[in-house]
């Protein structure tokens, strides 16, 4: 049967401890493959619990973009919005932003109108 990393851990500890009282060469060999196998196990439970909590934010991630999505169309109303006003806005931000040449260019084809 497979001991879980706490309970190989405990063993462990005991095992160094009675290798303090008297060590021996087979001891500490005994110790590294036990440190081994700990450090294994170690390894496997990380990486399970990481895939339970990867698989868990995933179904989390779409129960909220299922229970969520009916309610935006709701929620953001429609607004008439006015092109020209957008692109003009944008081009005075290219402006301040230290972009004359893109804004220029979005007036030369005509995306911003003369005011800009």
């Amino acid at each position: 049967t497979t001991l879980n990393v706490e309970e190989k851990l405990e063993e462990t500890l005991t095992e160094l401890q009675q290798w303090k009282r008297a060590p021996t060469q087979h001891g500490l060999d005994e110790l590294k493959q036990r440190l081994e196998l700990l450090m294994k196990a170690t390894r496997e439970q990380t990486q399970a619990r990481g895939k339970e909590l990867q698989s868990a934010a995933s179904k989390l991630g779409k129960a909220v973009d299922k229970a969520a999505a009916p309610h935006l169309d709701k929620s953001i109303p429609a607004i008439p919005v006015d092109e020209s006003l957008v692109m003009e806005a944008v081009a005075q931000h290219l402006l301040f932003a230290g972009l004359p040449q893109v804004a220029q260019q979005m007036l030369d084809d005509g995306a911003v109108g003369q005011r800009c």
